[in-house]
């Protein structure tokens, strides 16, 4: 994460340089497009096709008739999250008029297609993310208001803190998960469990954690270690590796950009100023991130130089000074 981290850093000054990166990472979605696409219809090939093999499981590409696509990233839920938010770029800038043509199309029909083929990947976790944050971004668009926005990227902080802390317990998480999907309900206790016990075998060292070697090796009854438990959120890999040093660096690396987009991004002035609302809204891209990495585990290397780039403009000289004013006493 530090090389992304440290070239956001150094080579993202100007707002036009915000407006670029935004540019090119709704390009980046543009480019897998036609790849998603085909392996809908066909199923994962162009990994195997290039390097001789396939990146996971067959079987988990496998949604009814049709495929969710891997194309080049490590399994299916890698692409879904790149392409929900490159896609939520594209309509932003498209929002905002700040989208230019690509291939000769307009950026307003691109995106279009880019949700059709998001849809068809059959992720339910990526899409309600998407939808989400697209509900949330399009109230404080019309509302001017930001504590729903701010709602939103605490929410993985609250997350470790009521889970570490054994506040939110998983029979109740079980039990409201099973009112929706008795399956979904059965697969989320098992990953629960293991959270809890990873959770309680890091709080024997709870700064530095146990080291990302054997971390999530934990003792069974009889005080043999026992078979690595399965890790899935980015939040517990952080724990129990790096204790809550480890744990609160991951958090506070996507939540500043978010916290600092909404103070000198406000949504007051989104529908004024165009380049501002892409920037809040690039602000928001990593509060879904975040969440995402509550269950999941997948960082972009482009994203992490994102979170540097943005908060680097935004309290840069070239950000306009008079965007940190407070909202007018007239607005909702």
């Amino acid at each position: 994460w530090g090389g992304p981290y440290l070239l956001g850093r150094i080579h993202f000054q100007t707002r036009e340089q915000l407006l670029d990166l935004a540019r090119m990472l709704f390009l980046g979605g543009l480019l897998y497009l036609p790849f998603c696409a085909v392996e809908i219809r066909i199923s994962p090939v162009f990994h195997n096709w290039f390097y001789g093999f396939h990146q996971q499981a067959f079987a988990q590409s496998l949604r009814g008739s049709l495929y969710r696509p891997t194309v080049f990233l490590s399994n299916g839920l890698v692409v879904a999250m790149w392409m929900a938010t490159t896609a939520f770029l594209g309509w932003a800038l498209w929002k905002a008029r700040l989208g230019v043509r690509y291939f000769g199309l307009p950026a307003g029909l691109l995106v279009g297609a880019m949700v059709i083929v998001f849809l068809g990947m059959q992720s339910l976790g990526a899409v309600v993310l998407a939808f989400a944050l697209w509900v949330a971004v399009s109230f404080c668009f019309a509302t001017h208001w930001k504590l729903p926005l701010l709602g939103l990227a605490l929410v993985p902080l609250l997350w470790a803190g009521l889970r570490t802390t054994e506040t939110l317990p998983t029979a109740t998480i079980t039990e409201a998960t099973s009112l929706v999907s008795a399956e979904r309900a059965h697969s989320l206790n098992f990953r629960l469990q293991s959270e809890d016990r990873l959770t309680a075998h890091t709080m024997e060292h709870p700064i530095p954690g146990w080291s990302t070697r054997g971390f999530n090796r934990v003792e069974d009854e009889s005080g043999e270690v026992g078979r690595a438990l399965i890790a899935d959120g980015q939040w517990l890999i952080a724990f129990g590796a790096y204790g809550l040093v480890g744990l609160l660096a991951m958090l506070f690396l996507h939540l500043v950009p978010t916290l600092v987009a909404l103070r000198y991004a406000p949504p007051w002035r989104w529908s004024s100023e165009p380049i501002t609302f892409v920037a809040g809204a690039f602000g928001m891209v990593f509060a879904m991130i975040s969440l995402d990495n509550i269950f999941n585990a997948m960082a972009s290397p482009l994203f992490m130089l994102a979170a540097a780039a943005l908060p680097n403009v935004l309290t840069g000289s070239d950000w306009d000074p008079v965007e940190v004013e407070e909202e007018p006493s007239s607005a909702a």
